[in-house]
């Protein structure tokens, strides 16, 4: 019988060298960075504000994830100032249940500028392309799923609507080439509020709304893009982000809902053994799943 001869694959040639590319050569250290990418890939922002030459960084938490905010604050904290983190009261427009959130805000710096250029587009936006993708680590995975990931029972969604089509097809493809995630895009029908249509006030023609009067919004539906994850792909994602999982106030993002006993016995020893600190806290939160069921 013959044998069939495997060929030769020289493995160094298949791995993407890094270390000549613009991201690289920005003088920040590859953990701020790898935060702030993570976090640009969620609700965070570059922009470079009116009469300023360099670029900010800034982002925003709710209170309920406070400890979350402060961990990245602290990774941050030598691009802000003594007064870069504050507390934003909720406004009038917002839900009554709304009780504010926390913002970050960096200074204006050279270096935040050369990302700026590397990850938003001609228009000024945040933009999806592999060139930066390439540049995220397994922290950078974590930050994103603890920024949009959310559990439906035993799968996963990247609340990424913030992003095109193409853009979800180029991080779908990313995951699944370099860290043998499979995923699906999936489109969301939602409904967004029209700009605020001009009318005439007493200073003339401008956007006007008496605090006292109820404003009807105009909206329209449209389809919004998301990222799924099956439970198989869910697991091996969770593998390698768990280890990174900075405070307990966020171990439910990885408690995964099985129905079968024995299954979520198992995932909750996994759990257990990647985050000894939390086990207090991964037992409560299932409790509380239980609870909540009865």
């Amino acid at each position: 019988m013959k044998i069939k001869k495997i060929p030769y694959v020289n493995l160094k040639k298949c791995l993407i060298n890094l270390s000549k590319k613009r991201m690289e050569r920005i003088k920040l250290s590859k953990r701020i960075k790898s935060v702030i990418l993570g976090t640009l890939l969620g609700d965070a922002a570059l922009n470079i504000q009116k009469n300023f030459k360099n670029a900010r960084f800034q982002m925003r938490h709710g209170h309920v994830q406070k400890e979350y905010f402060d961990w990245k604050v602290q990774i941050l904290k030598s691009l802000g100032t003594e007064k870069a983190v504050h507390f934003q009261e909720p406004d009038g427009y917002q839900k009554k249940k709304h009780v504010g959130k926390w913002h970050f805000q960096t200074r204006a710096l050279p270096e935040l500028t050369q990302i700026f250029e590397i990850v938003c587009s001609s228009k000024k936006r945040k933009q999806i392309k592999r060139s930066w993708l390439n540049h995220l680590t397994k922290e950078s995975l974590m930050v994103l799923w603890l920024d949009d990931g959310s559990l439906l029972r035993k799968k996963g969604v990247l609340c990424t609507e913030g992003f095109s089509k193409k853009e979800n097809l180029i991080l779908s493809k990313y995951l699944k080439q370099v860290w043998k995630i499979d995923t699906n895009v999936i489109p969301i029908l939602k409904k967004r509020n029209l700009p605020t249509p001009l009318v005439l006030s007493n200073k003339g023609v401008g956007r006007f709304h008496h605090p006292s009067v109820e404003r009807e919004v105009e909206q329209e539906q449209r389809f919004y893009y998301r990222i799924r994850i099956n439970t198989t792909n869910l697991t091996k994602f969770f593998r390698l982000i768990i280890p990174f999982i900075p405070c307990a106030s966020m171990v439910y993002k990885v408690c995964i809902d099985y129905v079968d006993p024995e299954l979520k016995q198992r995932w909750i020893s996994i759990l257990k053994q990647q985050l000894p600190q939390f086990s207090k806290k991964i037992l409560e939160v299932y409790a509380n799943r239980v609870s909540l069921k009865k």
